[in-house]
């Protein structure tokens, strides 16, 4: 997993840095939280951010999650002190 940082909130994505990364744009969404802010910390897949296209997550075993959950599956935020488990969401 990569640790990214959000340095900026755009209308449908987030910009983010990290050690291979610099002004990379995500559009990622997390059901069941407000949106994310600057200095939110995101940690996921490598090869989920080099695909470069919508990612959604949102709770662990939730209805559109995949039942064989891999790391490739999952995403960690981390704000405010808390550290917040996800799982990516297909269809």
């Amino acid at each position: 997993m990569v640790k990214l940082e959000i340095t900026n909130v755009m209308d449908y994505y987030y910009v983010v840095k990290g050690d291979k990364y610099n002004d990379k744009r995500l559009y990622i969404k997390f059901y069941g939280i407000e949106k994310l802010n600057i200095g939110d910390l995101i940690y996921i897949d490598e090869s989920v951010i080099d695909e470069n296209i919508p990612l959604y997550f949102g709770k662990i075993k939730g209805k559109y999650g995949k039942d064989d959950i891999t790391e490739k599956e999952l995403a960690i935020l981390k704000r405010n002190n808390e550290k917040l488990y996800f799982q990516r969401y297909y269809g």
